[in-house]
């Protein structure tokens, strides 16, 4: 039952007020003839709702009384008045009424306006609500989201890395266009012209920033139109991927160089020239394909031998064609696709293609016959929903009061490969714990974990809350992953829930291991090798391995950043070798026999062999193998 405050000085006013508040099915908590008083007993007696005389005849009058119980106590007020000039009614308006009822009061304006009032308080606490969810996950987010309107910044979610050094004032304060990477800028520019325009195209890309002590980080950007604060504006949400180019990068070069000294990789893998021959695929590859290099001269022909149905062709080609327009050195895409084996063999092959600087593709092929992936379905929701939860690349998942898991976005089903039906309302517990292995449980059980949860609802000082922490989980039919994980506190009307995000690490980490594990071969091979072999950029001695220091009688990284000069024994030895190999190094390997001199001073006759690392660009350095001529 509604419960009404009666706040009015006529005592035949307010009897006459309670009457027919009662007639109508309401309950009239109290009476009373001036604003002090209904302060002084409004948070005891807890109205739903406050009629009150705009002119009483107390110190404290009316207005002054309605807009200290709207601040304070959050309760809807409605004036009695028998005033209707302009200037009380506008002075009035300040204390935000839910309406006027004019004296003398009708039964049908008085039911009309309560239940007018009710209902928009309701309407507009669910809003408040509703809000104060949104904000709590937009401010929990892994990612940065930012609103841009005019050109700037009008909100902002906490991102220290992201925009490093800058205060809040700073940042919405700020155009948006000075934080981005003076090259970038008229990129960021247009996108955003066409952004507003409305025209279509890939919103996806990455651009530079510049933090205020001067670094330079990449991030990743999406964005997309909406409605904010009743102005169109532009939702952006941000991922630092300074780290994943920098790793990217240094494991493309690495590739370049280790492709000289061994063809041995743990994957399969194809180079595809511009023109589409394929220039290289090396043993592993023949190990999962049963195909030999000499048998595919180009990527067409691998094609039909590899998708012989036409149609399953036509789609993987389009797939690839569609990810080959446009993309830009050190693009990468991953796939999956089915392939069948010179033995008649079906496979399903992991591929990921990396574009290299010099527009060659290098396609590496990873074995994954019967993984299975489901199909991800985006579920049905609001807008403002769909752009916080689907547009994220991290999985964002909303745990209920009592720990059942009651919404998650389309990301969670594609890094944990469980379907939508088979997560929800279930105890987070039931679902984390089916993901982990004995292994990684680390001791623990359902009880102890269920504890934890609900401490987490109950406590707001719960020690993994806001922490980030990394943990390997094994998803129903597929491979192990790396995850991070970090959960928040969502404060609502009906309790504390939780929120947790996760983010699939597992690609990061395994071109980490593989970069280290390259150079690890790199390093054993050298030490390993029977013969000399160093590395030379511009005549000087980069590197040069355990063997080579032997046979010049020189001790361990001696040669290491000295000229070759040393290693002769005259100047004119000297001019005249580098001749001989600099006028012909071009033209692929050359092999020369050279009188070299040792460190104790005795004469040695070699035979040298040197290849340009890049026979495009011999500046980039020679590698050098050396023999020892017997006497």
């Amino acid at each position: 039952m509604t419960r009404i405050m009666i706040v009015e000085d006529e005592p035949i006013i307010s009897l006459d007020l309670e009457y027919t508040l009662k007639s109508s099915g309401y309950e009239v908590c109290g009476i009373f003839t001036s604003g002090e008083s209904a302060i002084e007993n409004i948070g005891s007696l807890k109205p739903d709702l406050v009629l009150m005389d705009i002119a009483l005849s107390g110190p404290m009058k009316g207005i002054e009384a309605a807009d200290i119980i709207t601040k304070n106590f959050e309760i809807p007020v409605i004036y009695l008045t028998a005033h209707s000039d302009k200037s009380t009614v506008q002075a009035a308006k300040s204390s935000q009424p839910y309406g006027f009822i004019n004296k003398p009061v009708s039964e049908r304006d008085l039911y009309s306006s309560v239940e007018t009032a009710i209902q928009r308080f309701a309407l507009e606490q669910k809003l408040k609500e509703s809000e104060k969810l949104y904000r709590t996950l937009i401010e929990n987010a892994l990612e940065t989201i930012l609103v841009i309107q005019d050109g700037k910044i009008v909100f902002k979610s906490p991102s220290p890395r992201m925009l490093s050094g800058y205060d809040d004032e700073e940042i919405l304060s700020t155009p948006f266009i000075n934080f981005i990477h003076p090259e970038d800028r008229p990129l960021i520019i247009e996108n955003y012209r066409r952004r507003l325009s409305g025209e279509v195209f890939q919103t996806s890309y990455n651009f530079r920033i510049i933090t205020k002590s001067g670094q330079t980080r990449r991030l990743e950007i999406n964005s997309s139109m909406i409605t904010w604060q009743n102005k169109p504006g532009l939702i952006i949400f941000l991922k630092d991927v300074t780290d994943q180019i920098a790793a990217e990068e240094a494991l493309l070069k690495e590739q370049e160089r280790f492709k000289i000294l061994t063809d041995s990789m743990p994957f399969g893998i194809m180079i595809l020239g511009s023109d589409a021959k394929i220039k290289y695929v090396n043993p592993r590859f023949t190990e999962i394909t049963g195909y030999e290099s000499g048998e595919l001269p180009d990527g067409g022909v691998w094609a039909v031998k590899a998708f012989p149905d036409r149609y399953y062709r036509k789609m993987v080609l389009d797939d690839y064609n569609n990810n080959l327009t446009g993309g830009q050195p050190g693009a990468n895409q991953s796939v999956k696709f089915e392939i069948t084996c010179k033995n008649g063999k079906i496979k399903t092959i992991s591929f990921t293609r990396v574009q290299l600087e010099n527009r060659e593709n290098l396609i590496t092929m990873e074995d994954i016959t019967g993984q299975i992936e489901a199909e991800k379905a985006y579920f049905e929701s609001t807008q403002k929903f769909t752009s916080l939860f689907e547009k994220s690349h991290e999985g964002i998942m909303i745990v209920d009061n009592d720990g059942t898991i009651i919404e998650i976005n389309s990301a969670v089903e594609k890094i944990t490969m469980m379907k939508r039906q088979d997560i929800l309302w279930k105890p987070v517990w039931d679902v984390h714990l089916s993901l982990m292995n004995w292994e990684t449980r680390s001791g623990l059980d359902l009880e102890s974990y269920r504890k934890a949860v609900i401490s987490a609802l109950k406590n707001d000082d719960a020690p993994w809350i806001g922490q980030i922490t990394e943990v390997s989980i094994f998803p129903p039919g597929g491979r192990e992953k790396i995850m991070q994980i970090m959960a928040f506190q969502i404060k609502t009307g009906r309790g504390t829930m939780l929120g947790i995000t996760m983010r699939d690490m597992t690609e990061s980490r395994i071109i980490e291991k593989t970069l280290a594990e390259k150079e690890s071969t790199i390093e054993a091979i050298l030490k390993s090798a029977p013969v000399g072999i160093g590395f030379i950029r511009d005549r000087v001695l980069i590197s040069a391995n355990l063997e080579m220091h032997r046979l010049l009688g020189y001790e361990l990284n001696f040669l290491a950043g000295k000229s070759t000069r040393v290693l002769y024994p005259d100047e004119a030895s000297y001019l005249e070798a580098g001749k001989k190999i600099y006028e012909n190094i071009a033209d692929g390997t050359v092999e020369v026999d050279l009188k070299f001199v040792r460190g104790d001073g005795r004469q040695i006759n070699c035979r040298i062999s040197l290849a340009a690392l890049d026979p495009g660009d011999i500046s980039r350095g020679l590698v050098a193998s050396l023999q020892k001529i017997p006497d």
